[in-house]
């Protein structure tokens, strides 16, 4: 399946701004990526709900088209229209766009460094950053926010987007590893 994105920038009117609760909404700060300090950091897409309207777009998104089909991305979320509103939906494999949201982390996993943030996997390409299928088998920082708790062989993990999670500690802190039953 063949996939074309074309990211098309937004003109000036670009809908309402719709704020996120406790969220720090300052676009111009160019955020320090001290994987210690980051993690828990309330970033926008921590809010993510699948399915979540909203009645207009923040200033600042870009329009997109992952096959054939418009998405709107605003800073590591992705809507598409539904009516006279906006719908959050899970993030398209195949997503072009020029910057990380805020709050991405450097994930390796083999000779690929994949950039993790709201349940997203991007890889560098042509200037930009596309969202790659989820790795199997990587150990994440966090879940994904909306992320569902299912029972899985006598235990708990985690399915967000089809993939799942399995928490796992390292070092006294609780990760995640990514795998599909």
């Amino acid at each position: 399946m063949d996939t074309h994105v074309v990211q098309q920038p937004v003109g000036v009117q670009r809908g309402v701004d719709v704020p996120r609760g406790g969220i720090d909404q300052h676009q111009h700060v160019v955020p320090h990526h001290d994987v210690d300090v980051d993690i828990g950091r309330p970033q926008f897409w921590h809010g993510f709900v699948f399915g979540a309207r909203i009645h207009g777009l923040r200033p600042g998104y870009v329009q997109l088209y992952v096959n054939g089909a418009p998405y709107f991305y605003d800073d590591g979320i992705y809507y598409q229209q539904a009516g006279d509103d906006y719908q959050e939906v899970y993030p398209p494999v195949g997503a072009d766009v020029q910057d990380l949201p805020d709050g991405a982390i450097e994930i390796d996993a083999g000779n690929i460094a994949y950039y993790y943030a709201g349940g997203a996997f991007y890889v560098q390409q042509d200037g930009g950053y596309v969202i790659a299928p989820p790795p199997i088998g990587v150990t994440v920082p966090e879940l994904p926010p909306g992320a569902v708790q299912v029972s899985y062989n006598g235990g708990v993990a985690y399915q967000f987007n089809g993939v799942y999670y399995q928490p796992e500690f390292v070092d006294g802190v609780t990760q995640y590893v990514t795998f599909q039953p």
